[in-house]
């Protein structure tokens, strides 16, 4: 796998502290954390989240899942459209 450089934006690194608190439970054990795992945890949760989302589809109202799922990053969008009974 190649290795790829991630500048570290204020940003960037404000997000990585967010999700090493949530990935370390409490400040206190914020330096147990590893980088590389807070984002393997970030990328699983968002693959996983997607797995779930595609799950609850039958079971759920669409707005129901839409109002869970959106984030202000990735949104799901549902679209009507007409089908002819007649083809």
């Amino acid at each position: 796998m190649a290795h790829y450089s991630y500048p570290m934006t204020d940003e960037r690194e404000q997000l990585l502290e967010d999700v090493r608190d949530s990935v370390a439970g409490s400040r206190e054990d914020w330096d147990d954390v590893p980088k590389s795992d807070a984002i393997d945890a970030a990328l699983r949760h968002l693959i996983e989240s997607k797995r779930n989302i595609e799950q609850a589809r039958g079971e759920m109202e669409p707005t129901t899942i839409q109002a869970i799922g959106n984030t202000s990053v990735l949104g799901l969008e549902y679209r009507t459209r007409t089908v002819s009974k007649y083809r």
